[in-house]
């Protein structure tokens, strides 16, 4: 049964291939060719020359601009009447130290992205930080310790979470 598909499939492409080549205007042309002239037809009745065009009006023509000698210096262009816009300040290029609160540490990433999870929810903002192959769950950073103290206190009151104030550094954005 096999043997017979192969059969019919084989003689299929040869059957396309032959009409490939055999049908007229698809196969490549081999070798130099007689050049076939195109037919020319003799109109039936002849139609009278065309009138040449209208001339087209002629633009003035502009002077051309002086030119400047060598000695002679070109005059600067006019100052633009715009005020040139505000200086961006741009953050500082290193690392700056806050303070953060550290919740806990973690083994396993799944617990930690849950508690940070929890702690987003109640409107703090929350990373996870991996060092020494543990997960660390932080909130901040925050600019003063003061603002880290604050926070503490209503994390302990919410959440019942006793947590860490810690010199955070805040890395440099690329």
């Amino acid at each position: 049964m096999k043997r017979l598909i192969g059969l019919g499939l084989a003689a299929v492409i040869i059957a396309l291939a032959i009409i490939y080549f055999y049908y007229p205007g698809s196969a490549p042309q081999v070798g130099p060719g007689k050049p076939e002239k195109p037919e020319v037809m003799e109109p039936k009745e002849k139609v009278p020359p065309r009138e040449p065009a209208a001339p087209a009006p002629q633009q003035p023509k502009l002077p051309l601009p002086e030119r400047v000698g060598p000695s002679e210096k070109p005059s600067p262009p006019p100052e633009p009447s715009l005020k040139a816009p505000p200086e961006t300040v741009l953050p500082p290029l290193e690392p700056q130290e806050k303070y953060g609160l550290l919740i806990r540490s973690y083994t396993n990433y799944a617990d930690a992205a849950k508690m940070m999870e929890k702690l987003q929810k109640q409107g703090h903002q929350a990373f996870i930080r991996q060092e020494k192959g543990k997960y660390q769950v932080w909130v901040g950073p925050f600019a003063t310790q003061k603002e880290a103290e604050a926070a503490k206190k209503s994390l302990k009151a919410k959440l019942k979470i006793a947590a860490k104030i810690q010199k955070v550094v805040e890395p440099v954005p690329k």
